[in-house]
């Protein structure tokens, strides 16, 4: 072998060495900086760190930087060296700002700076074309400028809690490899994002959508080119009525309108037939249109707050429901209930209900019955059939007593029965060694009644 073949092969197995090391975390600064050229992954959690000492550019192997939870108000001017650094987390701490050198990591594919006290960032930030992640969430960032169009990889974006922000950049809708964008609760009292730009409409891999908490007032008609949009979050905004392109999103899969300004629902809803969780609850609706019974995969179904006199009809098609909460003016059971007979979790609060039929037995995958703030006195003995029964929410109605098979739900943990007029509860209580919780203040049991249960349930805690 000549001179110059056996220096290659040296320099071979060095370089393979190197690669084969394998990439040990470091969670203690000094013991990493004894070899940092050995050092790929630093892990410093909830430290006390103000600022790093400028030896960590010597990391030139360092491919993961996670140094959350502390006090780190500033990062080395040089931070740029690391250049074979992939993945930065800075999150909970207090930096004001970021070196310019940020924008010199070139291999960076994920920047977290959740919850610090950054007012700007650098521009040469918006020129890491690899970068996939990008966390700038509760900081006090008032814009998103419009060189966001630089980061031509970025797949997913979160820009929420940075309040006031009253406008999205046209550019924002460049980012063509977006795959998650959640820029929520950036308003405060006076202003809000009130707009959504068309542009958005351009972003056609995006799958997660959520802008809940901005003072939105309407959306796009473009958002229907979101074909492959699986989450939609327009949750606490001010939104007056639902544009009919919504059907075009086929692939969605949850929608969240929540405490919005709507009263109608359209009748395009009913063609999101991939649609599985769809959250209504805290508008003015009053009725609900024949096209929902195509939602033939939907399992949760909010409606509370609104303005229905009676349970619409069309929920009785919704065969596939395990979860529904309605509020209304029913005075009676709604029967179409009974035959959603896949329901776990049934929330029929302030309804105005009297009573609760035997036939509530049907309905035995039950785990949490909520019938709060109704009118009912008595329960039937039928509620001991629902032998699933986790949690049973009885608040604020006019009950005495409890049936004595109460205490054949033996898989129950929480009982609440706050604001009744019961003076004793019958001794089949103490057959729930799986109650954990019981809540009886204000009613009419006595100090020796509270007694008396505590013995019979010596592992519940009892709030009289």
């Amino acid at each position: 072998m000549t001179k110059k073949a056996t220096l290659l092969f040296i320099c071979f197995i060095f370089t393979l060495g190197l690669y084969a090391q394998p990439d040990i975390t470091y969670s203690n600064l000094d013991e990493a900086l004894k070899s940092p050229e050995k050092v790929f992954n630093l892990m410093l959690w909830n430290h006390e760190y103000t600022e790093l000492p400028i030896e960590i550019t010597q990391m030139s192997n360092l491919k993961s930087l996670d140094i959350r939870g502390g006090s780190l108000k500033s990062l080395p001017q040089d931070i740029g060296k690391l250049k074979n650094l992939e993945e930065i987390n800075l999150s909970n701490n207090q930096l004001t700002k970021l070196p310019s050198s940020v924008g010199e990591l070139n291999q960076l594919k994920r920047l977290n700076l959740y919850k610090n006290e950054l007012t700007e960032l650098p521009k040469k930030l918006w020129e890491l074309e690899n970068l996939e992640e990008l966390d700038l969430s509760y900081n006090n960032l008032s814009t998103i400028p419009i060189q966001i169009a630089g980061l031509k990889n970025l797949r997913k974006l979160i820009f929420s809690g940075n309040s006031p922000l009253q406008s999205l950049p046209n550019e924002i809708g460049s980012l063509s490899q977006l795959r998650v964008l959640i820029i929520s609760n950036n308003i405060d009292s006076k202003q809000g994002l009130q707009t959504l730009p068309k542009s958005l409409g351009n972003l056609k891999l995006l799958e997660e959508l959520e802008v809940s908490m901005n003072g939105l007032i309407s959306i796009p008609t473009e958002i229907g080119q979101l074909k492959n949009l699986k989450i939609l979050n327009l949750g606490y905004n001010r939104i007056g009525t639902i544009p009919s392109e919504i059907a075009s999103l086929s692939a969605l899969e949850n929608l969240d309108l929540t405490s919005n300004e709507l009263t109608i629902i359209p009748n395009e809803l009913g063609e999101l037939t991939q649609l599985i969780e769809l959250d209504l609850a805290r508008n003015n609706i009053a009725a609900l249109p024949e096209s929902l019974s195509n939602l033939q995969k939907i399992k949760l179904l909010d409606l509370y707050g609104n303005a229905f006199s009676s349970l619409p009809s069309v929920i009785k098609e919704l065969q596939s429901l395990e979860s529904l909460s309605f509020s209304g003016h029913l005075s009676t059971f709604p029967v179409d209930i009974l035959t959603l007979n896949k329901l776990t979790v049934l929330h029929l609060y302030n309804c105005n209900l009297q009573n609760l039929p035997p036939e509530i037995k049907q309905l035995n995958k039950l785990e949490v019955l909520d019938l709060g703030k109704n009118k009912i006195t008595n329960l039937p003995s039928e509620i001991g059939n629902l032998s699933m029964l986790k949690r049973l929410e009885m608040n604020e109605n006019q009950l005495t007593d409890l049936p004595t098979t109460i205490g054949t739900l033996e898989q129950l943990e929480v009982l609440e029965l706050r604001d009744n007029k019961i003076k004793e509860l019958p001794s089949e209580i103490g057959q729930l060694s799986k109650l954990r919780y019981l809540w009886l203040r204000r009613n009419k049991v006595g100090k020796k009644e509270v007694e008396r249960i505590s013995t019979l349930l010596p592992n519940c805690t009892i709030y009289d």
